[in-house]
């Protein structure tokens, strides 16, 4: 990495080692796409593929949760609250895609895990203990979804007793996606 830049903060959720075996590494500087790597050591050597941020397609510049879906698309949650809560990197197309109370996510949260059913549905919990879905279908604009706006394909989830304790929160996210304890 850049001198002066290193990896965001965080656990879980931080890397992306992706189908195509590339590295995704959240840092201070953005997020930086590697090729291929043998072992972990030829990171001191690597140079990135891209080094996204702001200016190029992020929500913000210092990502905190990564996670790819059954399509290779990389979701990309940053920690600092902000209009955008989340940014999908849509493998098909290579583009970023930013979501905000548009289309409907409550602004100024973050979120804090990710997950994937078996129907293709990926599950976003927040950092404020909300739990939203985003069907797949919407995503291409299919019909039964108007649109296709992701509004359209966001559930807000009720949670009885919903908490910002983020073990217990992915633990809900998880069961809500059908995954067993």
């Amino acid at each position: 990495l850049p001198t002066g830049v290193v990896p965001t903060w965080g656990w879980n959720q931080l890397f992306v080692h992706d189908r195509l075996q590339q590295w995704w590494v959240p840092t201070t500087g953005g997020l930086f796409q590697f090729p291929p790597l043998r072992s972990l050591d030829d990171f001191s050597r690597a140079r990135p593929i891209n080094v996204y941020t702001m200016q190029n397609g992020l929500s913000g510049n210092e990502p905190f949760r990564l996670f790819e879906d059954s399509r290779g698309d990389i979701w990309i949650a940053c920690f600092v609250p902000a209009l955008e809560v989340v940014t999908r990197w849509e493998r098909r197309t290579a583009s970023f895609h930013r979501y905000s109370e548009a289309e409907g996510l409550r602004p100024f949260t973050s979120v804090v895990v990710f997950c994937e059913d078996a129907a293709g549905s990926v599950w976003m919990g927040l950092r404020d203990g909300g739990l939203v879905r985003r069907r797949p279908e919407a995503a291409y604009g299919e019909p039964g979804f108007g649109n296709g706006r992701f509004s359209a394909a966001l559930d807000p989830v009720e949670l009885a007793g919903t908490t910002t304790n983020s073990k217990i929160h992915a633990r809900r996210v998880f069961e809500a996606a059908g995954y067993p304890e």
